[in-house]
């Protein structure tokens, strides 16, 4: 089937079903040697005469969609569908996509259209947090200054006008390295999301190397909520437990919200709990514990390995620095600059009101990656976060989003060179003293940033 070609897109146009006996006819070798040869920006699969589709059909044409993006690195996926399409294709794949879905032809085109007409309206709302994010990003980067809807109630409210005026971006998707079990953050706390019954497969799915980077950072309270699990088996329970366990080097607590009798006997409940996990029937009752609300903020120092620099980290500091200027420069509206650099431990002056946040970096390089901002430069980079707001709450939360869009652009500019890192959630420092604490005596590479005045602090370290 030749595809639709219009400026940078090649879109191919199925129709009826989409399944394992007739995907494979859809993407020929030849339709993929003419689109090969046309180098097009984004090759995808409208699903708008699409009646029926199961995963084997759609695995299918992803094959042969990544077989063209080997040879020219464009992007790929699906557009045209609706809402109920989009929701099933996320269960299908349970949130592990490698291709980008666009829920139609206007919002695809953003993307992909080199004329960017910066004065567009645009409503961005997802129930993914780091995919709004990240849409936002992506359309900065083109040019446009999207709304991003800070919950679901905002972006209602907007959407009518959006509809009118505008474009709505609600039932898309990008692309990116998305862990195979759902983890996300909130107040500094590490929430895995367990779905379905708990037995042996969960230590194909944990990414233990992750995990034990989340630790190295700092992370002192970690939840398993089990919420949507049916059970547990004992061979879930003893992995979940070792990992309790091991986290007791760290000084770390681990809980488990949603736990009830159906879901686990009470001989697995007690040794949950002798592994030092902390049981929750709910959401509600975990949220009203005050002393782990307090832990998950509290804790500095971990325990010592070897922090001294390498060649490696020092190769690549332009990485780190340069994404960091381009990114708080697009957010910010203001020009920045290298002020210095040098080795030495990380200063943070008592009298001063920080906002400071890090992430781990571990795989090809072993790193720690810190930013210390200013209050107005923080204000004036996260605005399309906040909305105006100046609580803590919310400028912490911003802070935590500011620091996940750097992370997904050094790793996707360390793959361009062909190195192959990871990054870990980020951990925000809502205390200087537990700060100074962490930070100790670690000597890293010092770089002072410029952004007309105001400042930013980064410290790559070990």
């Amino acid at each position: 089937m030749r595809p639709v070609i219009k400026k940078n897109t090649a879109i191919f146009y199925p129709q009826g079903f989409l399944d394992g006996l007739n995907a494979s006819i859809i993407i020929e070798p030849s339709d993929s040697g003419f689109v090969i040869s046309k180098k097009p920006n984004a090759v995808f699969v409208s699903l708008k005469k699409i009646v029926f589709f199961n995963k084997k059909g759609l695995s299918i044409l992803v094959d042969s969609l990544k077989i063209i993006q080997d040879k020219i690195h464009c992007a790929i996926g699906f557009c045209e569908y609706d809402d109920k399409k989009y929701k099933t294709i996320l269960s299908m794949f349970d949130g592990d996509l490698e291709f980008s879905l666009f829920e139609n032809l206007k919002v695809m085109s953003l993307f992909f259209d080199e004329n960017s007409d910066g004065e567009k309206k645009i409503l961005i709302y997802n129930e993914d947090a780091d995919q709004k994010n990240q849409l936002a990003i992506e359309l900065y980067e083109m040019g446009y200054k999207p709304y991003v809807a800070k919950n679901f109630g905002d972006f209602k409210e907007k959407e009518d006008e959006y509809i009118k005026y505008g474009i709505v971006v609600h039932y898309s998707y990008i692309a990116n390295a998305e862990h195979r079990i759902n983890i996300h953050i909130k107040n500094n706390m590490i929430f895995y999301i367990l779905n379905n019954f708990i037995d042996s497969d969960i230590v194909k799915k944990f990414d233990t190397v992750y995990h034990n980077n989340l630790l190295r950072v700092g992370f002192k309270v970690f939840v398993f909520d089990v919420t949507n699990v049916s059970s547990m088996n004992i061979h879930g329970v003893n992995f979940l437990a070792k990992l309790s366990t091991a986290g007791a080097e760290y000084g770390t607590t681990f809980c488990m919200v949603g736990v009830n009798d159906k879901k686990l006997s009470p001989r697995l409940k007690n040794d949950l709990e002798d592994s030092g996990i902390v049981l929750y029937k709910n959401m509600e009752e975990f949220l009203s514990d005050e002393e782990i609300q307090k832990e998950s903020l509290s804790g500095g120092k971990v325990p010592e390995k070897n922090k001294k620099l390498t060649k490696n980290i020092i190769a690549h500091l332009n990485t780190f620095v340069d994404t960091a200027i381009h990114i708080t420069e697009m957010l910010s509206q203001k020009k920045g600059k290298k002020k210095s650099v040098k080795i030495d431990i990380l200063k943070l002056d008592e009298k001063k009101e920080y906002f400071i946040v890090l992430f781990g970096v571990y795989k090809n390089i072993d790193a720690t990656f810190s930013m210390i901002f200013s209050k107005k430069l923080l204000l004036e980079t996260c605005k399309i976060f906040i909305n105006n707001s100046s609580k803590k709450e919310e400028l912490y939360d911003a802070l935590s989003e500011y620091a996940n869009i750097i992370a997904s652009k050094i790793k996707s500019d360390f793959k361009l060179h062909k190195t192959d890192i990871e990054t870990t959630l980020p951990r925000v420092f809502q205390d200087l003293t537990l700060a100074r604490e962490f930070f100790g005596d670690t000597k890293g590479v010092c770089i002072e940033l410029d952004f007309e005045g105001e400042t930013l602090e980064l410290f790559l370290s070990r």
